[in-house]
């Protein structure tokens, strides 16, 4: 704690020389049982990608811990089905349930380091662990808190930047993710997608984002 809030910070160099010595028992206290020690790390982390220039040495440790505190994995329960057995796309908006990570407060930091990594690091980098973020976003945009819904729209606005034409076979899946945004009671969320909306069409080249618009058609 206070490390997080010193006024006097250690230059940038220092956290990047850190990281690597701290950063596997920093990731473990995401699973901690009492709530502040969760929220602390996740701060710290947060802390630690915002100085680092460097961050491609953390991704491998921190993304399966993301994964599982945030149940990012085969969201709709298909992605083990041959091709010709999966159903159609719902076009409902869909939202987690049964989150590993119950604080609200603490999924709103980790959204933050999700942003702070996908907006920093280049795509060369995370291309090797694209299906997990992209999972991650959607995870994120598809939560029942307002607040984790913004910061993860912004997180899948740059991640869609960063990818750009790269994340072609994405873009529906992402698309339809953000359906959660566009129902929700609050404007400002609502608006936090329509805008996020606009990158992710852009991964689609223009011509797989007509399935998001096939989805959107008649949408309430």
């Amino acid at each position: 704690k206070i490390f997080v809030l010193a006024k006097n910070k250690a230059p940038n160099r220092i956290y990047q020389e850190l990281l690597p010595e701290v950063q596997k028992p920093i990731f473990k206290r995401l699973a901690d049982k009492l709530e502040k020690s969760r929220e602390l790390a996740a701060l710290l982390i947060k802390e630690f990608c915002m100085r680092c220039d460097d961050l491609t040495l953390s991704i491998p440790y921190l993304l399966p811990i993301l994964v599982e505190r945030l149940r990012a994995e085969d969201l709709e329960g298909v992605d083990y089905l041959p091709e010709n057995e999966k159903p159609c796309a719902n076009q409902k908006a869909q939202v987690m349930a049964n989150l590993a990570e119950t604080s609200e407060s603490v999924r709103v930091v980790l959204a933050e380091v999700v942003t702070v990594m996908v907006s920093s690091t280049m795509f060369e980098c995370m291309r090797p662990y694209v299906d997990q973020f992209v999972n991650i976003c959607k995870a994120l945009c598809m939560d029942p808190f307002g607040d984790v819904v913004i910061e993860g729209t912004k997180a899948i606005s740059e991640f869609s930047k960063a990818g750009g034409e790269q994340l072609v076979h994405f873009c529906e899946p992402m698309g339809r993710s953000l359906f959660t945004s566009f129902v929700h009671k609050h404007a400002k969320v609502r608006m936090a997608g329509l805008r996020a909306l606009f990158d992710v069409l852009g991964t689609g080249c223009w011509k797989n984002s007509v399935y998001v618009f096939e989805h959107m058609m008649g949408f309430r």
